[in-house]
């Protein structure tokens, strides 16, 4: 219907930097599993930092008084907008994401690794 108006190269960096947002949630919620015996609080815990990051990023986008919830949230680092406006400020916001993501995976591996199960 619209041939040749989508930009793929565009659409495949914003879906990359997606995943890179999915990427660190998976890994945070993955180093709680790995962090806590019970599993009840381990499932707590990785979603509430997931939950809390959602609704911090809602509550900046209230007002300018609330502008401070931005930057507390993982979430605000993903602004599929800000690739038109400045395209370094995206890339830099999914590499961090992307690096947030390989740090808690390794560092839950790690873990992993060093725990014994079978006790």
């Amino acid at each position: 219907m619209f041939r040749g108006e989508l930009n793929i190269i565009k659409m495949i960096i914003i879906n990359f930097s997606l995943f890179s947002l999915w990427y660190a949630l998976l890994g945070i919620c993955f180093l709680s599993s790995v962090l806590f015996k019970s599993t009840s609080l381990s499932l707590w815990v990785g979603a509430s930092v997931c939950i809390i990051s959602i609704l911090f990023q809602m509550l900046s986008r209230i007002n300018d008084k609330a502008n401070i919830f931005k930057y507390i949230s993982i979430i605000s680092l993903f602004n599929p907008l800000e690739y038109s406006n400045n395209k370094n400020i995206f890339i830099i916001g999914t590499v961090i994401l992307f690096f947030i993501g390989i740090v808690t995976s390794i560092i839950t591996i790690i873990i992993f690794n060093k725990k014994d199960i079978y006790a």
